[in-house]
């Protein structure tokens, strides 16, 4: 059975913002990588978008292929066999283990996922903080990031509530950047972002980051995973920034690497609820929740204290 077929030119949902052309380059690309590397059994397991690969280990595990379809996306094709083959080497191996509860404690952190991502390791340690958004407790190892389960911390003597707690303190020390936006309306939208994997796990202490109304909150949005982008709700102009920065939003989440969700939340008191948006007709139509509509109406002018 040949490798190529024509299928191979229509793009997948996981592998946009990937051209047709480019993504038949992708998928010749990862199969002559994957043939490299003794594991040509999975190419056809490439439009799926997930892998099941030994590691040097030999435990097998599954891989996405989003990020790396999206992170070809920005480089010259030119690059893309050495970036694919560094790909799957740094995924394929396997850190030093963590044997000590000493070690594991500076290693843990937070991170951001969508939920789709716990279809692949459902038993992994992790916390729902709203509809497509969870919280992973991960460990930061040299080569990779590694999700836990429960068993884990148990060998290394570490209670679940002091893993959460450390991870908390350890990814609160990533450098991140906030750049701030201001709109033609006057209202700010600020850009919090940064190199590493943890910058949206500061979506959980957002009240430290900007300054908020306690009981507005924030709308906010979780790209990718090196982007937090929110809009403090100071008055009531927070409904003529809404579509723009769902756009945006949109926008970066597509164009990834990284994507998380392109959904928007309402961050307040250090909670998440989903704001659902319908971008399908032609004029974005927003469904706020309740309490958010009985907000607006306190902010309004003229509106009772």
């Amino acid at each position: 059975m040949p490798f190529w077929d024509k299928r191979s030119a229509e793009v997948p949902d996981w592998a946009r913002p990937l051209s047709p052309e480019k993504y038949a380059l992708f998928v010749t690309t990862v199969g002559q990588t994957l043939d490299g590397i003794h594991a040509g059994d999975q190419r056809g397991s490439i439009r799926d978008g997930v892998l099941r690969l030994r590691n040097s280990a030999g435990s097998v595990e599954s891989y996405g292929l989003q990020n790396l379809a999206q992170t070809l996306a920005l480089e010259s094709t030119a690059e893309w066999s050495r970036l694919v083959a560094e790909h799957f080497d740094a995924m394929l191996t396997v850190d030093e283990p963590v044997t000590s509860g000493e070690v594991a404690i500076k290693l843990l952190r937070l991170r951001m996922w969508h939920s789709d991502y716990l279809e692949q390791i459902p038993e992994v340690i992790h916390k729902v903080l709203a509809p497509g958004l969870v919280l992973a407790l991960v460990l930061d190892l040299p080569k990779k990031v590694m999700s836990l389960k429960s068993d884990e911390l148990k060998a290394w003597g570490l209670t679940s509530e002091l893993a959460w707690s450390a991870a908390e303190e350890n990814s609160k020390r990533e450098q991140y950047e906030v750049i701030p936006q201001t709109r033609p309306d006057g209202t700010q939208i600020f850009f919090l972002t940064g190199d590493n994997l943890y910058v949206t796990s500061n979506a959980l202490w957002l009240d430290e980051r900007i300054e908020l109304e306690s009981e507005n909150g924030a709308l906010i949005g979780v790209p990718t995973r090196h982007v937090l982008v929110v809009l403090p709700i100071r008055d009531i102009s927070v409904v003529k920034a809404v579509s723009g920065m769902h756009a945006a939003n949109r926008r970066i989440f597509e164009e990834g690497p990284g994507s998380i969700s392109a959904d928007l939340y309402w961050w307040r008191k250090r909670t998440f609820t989903l704001f659902p948006i319908d971008a399908s007709v032609q004029r974005m139509q927003a469904r706020p929740p309740d309490e958010f509509v009985d907000m607006l109406n306190r902010l309004a002018p003229g509106a009772k204290s």
